[in-house]
This record gives C-alpha cells, structure tokens and sequence, in this order.
C-alpha cells in the first residue's frame, strides 16, 4: 500500500511540473468561433451610423516622381458600405485612390455580413487562431501566412488591429495591408485615430484623424457622382448629361459649404 501510494504520490508532482512547464501560449484559452468574435468586434462600432472625418495623409508612391506627398483630406461615411474621400487642401486632387473597404469594418454592421465581407476580401473565415502582434494578444481569423488574407483581433477589447485582404484587381497575388492604431473612446464607440495603409504596387499611406463626428446627418446625393468625367469633345454617360451633372455639383457644393 505504501509502494502504491508513493506511486500516486510522484505521478501527481511529475504532472504538476510538467504544467509548469507548458508554454503560456498554450493556455490562452478557449477559442471562439469566428462568427461569435465579429459579433463582439461589431458591438465596438453598432453606433457608427455615419461618420465626417477630417485627417491629414502621408503618402509615399514608389512609383511617383513626387515620392512623398501630405495633405488634408475629408472623408464620409454612412454605414454599411458607402464612403466618400475629398482632398481639402490640394487642387490636383488624388491621382492614387486606395481600396476603402477595409472602412466599412469600422461601421455600424453586424457578424453575418462581416463573415461575407471577409470572405469576399480572401479571408479563410473557418480557421480561427491566437497570435501576437506587438506584444499584443490577439485573435486571428485567416490564414497563418504573412502575406495571405486575415484580420487580428484584439483578445480583450475585440478591436481589429490587422487587415490583410486581397485586391479588387484581376491579380490574385496582390494583397492590401492595413494596420488600425492609437484607439480612442467617443460616445459612440472605439475608432483607430491613426491608420497605415498599403498595397502591392509601392503606394503606402498613413492617416492621422484630427476630428472624428459620428452620426451626422449626409445627404446621399453626396454619394451619387458622375462615372467618368466628360471632356468638351466626349458625350456623356447616358442619364449624365451636363445638365445633370452640374445639379449634383451644386448640391454637392451647398452640402460640403454647410457641413465645413
């Protein structure tokens, strides 16, 4: 009896050294389901019905001759997948637009339609996984390759920190990088203040949010633009004649004018 309860006795102290032993990231827990971890990363922004953000933008394009440009720039936004950027400070305007739907994350959506949204940027949403980023502890929905599409999660706050996702351009190869930062509380909800965003052809850009004004009221006309910009000696898009367009330009104009 004595043999056998020393027995007992040491597999018990064996088993406990052995715990002690097991790297701390194999003990983070139960992981949830994808589904489950949208719904509580949406719970951060179900407020943001609409948003008017002023920010300044750092851009650097390999590819320009310039290299690097700022400027000041005004976006809006309505909830789930309508936006609008305007440069405020730059008569040329922007000759690069970058992909913006890694926005419509950070709206007013709920885990059903992010699933489909991430699936349609790429996102293998069935494999669901820990990481780290920066120290960080976070969920990681996608792929375990660095340059395949994914979004890291916040493990406490459910606030994305990662988006990797695929380009709406015919190549598959090409994936868009965008890294959500500096978090600040509003009435309304969480929002990154500051956002580094890059593709695969050179075009880094990194915004900073100087003002942030959460369900304003936007006229959708603001939202309805001419497809392409007709030249004196080009015809117009059908239904876009320059009667048209210069009554959207109009209301466009005395929308921008009230809301500055």
């Amino acid at each position: 009896m004595r043999t056998e309860s020393l027995t007992k006795y040491l597999a018990g102290i064996v088993l406990l050294v052995g715990l002690l032993f097991i790297p701390a990231e194999k003990c983070l827990g139960y992981i949830i389901p994808a589904e489950q971890l949208l719904g509580f990363m949406a719970k951060n922004f179900s407020k943001f019905r609409t948003l008017l953000i002023i920010q300044s933008t750092q851009q650097e394009d390999e590819k320009s001759e310039g290299g690097e440009e700022s400027f000041m720039e005004k976006i809006w936004m309505e909830s789930p997948d309508r936006v609008r950027s305007q440069v405020m400070d730059h008569p040329m305007g922007r000759i690069n637009k970058p992909d913006m739907r890694y926005r419509q994350i950070l709206m007013a959506n709920n885990a059903q339609r992010l699933l489909q949204l991430l699936s349609q940027m790429g996102v293998n949403t069935h494999s669901v996984a820990f990481t780290r980023i920066d120290d960080i502890i976070a969920y990681r929905i996608g792929d375990k390759e660095p340059h395949r599409p994914k979004i890291l999660v916040e493990k406490d706050k459910f606030l994305p920190l990662l988006l990797v996702y695929r380009s709406t351009e015919q190549s598959h190869l090409e994936t868009i990088t965008v890294q959500f930062k500096d978090y600040k509380r509003t009435e309304e909800g969480w929002y990154p203040f500051e956002i580094t965003y890059s593709d695969g052809k050179g075009l880094k850009e990194n915004y900073t949010i100087h003002t942030l004004q959460a369900n304003v009221p936007i006229d959708p006309a603001l939202f309805v633009m001419p497809k392409r910009e007709s030249l004196p000696d080009q015809a117009s898009e059908p239904g876009q004649g320059p009667a048209e367009e210069e009554r959207l330009r109009e209301i466009i104009k005395k929308f921008e004018e009230k809301y500055q």
